[in-house]
């Protein structure tokens, strides 16, 4: 996966990525839209037939970059979760 930055702003971050899941993108951006201080969350694929998808934040308040990694920790922390539960569901 690479990753650029497209626009890094005051109140809004636009990041595209190349040769990333879709399903990831979509489960960010649904946990940004989660927070209060986040007005817009969304990704896009730029051409059906590209790699490339943009992820993109903008906040009323705040830096989207600080909520972006409050996000991405909190997506670590249930896949963490989710690996003991199933490390513990076939230990039997």
């Amino acid at each position: 996966m690479e990753m650029k930055v497209i626009k890094n702003d005051k109140n809004e971050l636009e990041l595209s990525f190349k040769d990333v899941d879709q399903g990831l993108l979509s489960s960010i951006a649904s946990r940004l839209l989660d927070k209060k201080t986040v007005s817009f969350a969304a990704y896009k694929r730029l051409h059906p037939l590209l790699p490339e998808m943009d992820l993109v934040v903008k906040t009323n308040r705040g830096d989207p970059k600080k909520v972006l990694i409050e996000v991405l920790s909190e997506l670590e922390d249930e896949t963490d979760l989710l690996r003991k539960e199933f490390k513990d569901a076939f230990k039997k």
